[in-house]
């Protein structure tokens, strides 16, 4: 009873820090994409201010 309370903490536990992983991969992933974004629309912009 003790041993199986035990490994389910651990279990929960274990659980917990996966799904930190991954909100943090997700979060990441998000400024990523706005990061090129705002590259992107910087660059447009730059494109059109200067004459070639």
């Amino acid at each position: 009873m003790k041993l199986d309370l035990k490994r389910r903490n651990i279990q929960s536990k274990y659980r917990e820090k996966i799904n930190v992983k991954k909100a943090e991969r997700q979060h990441s992933a998000e400024a990523l994409f706005v990061f090129s974004f705002f590259i992107l629309l910087g660059f447009l912009v730059f494109q059109n201010y200067i004459d070639w």
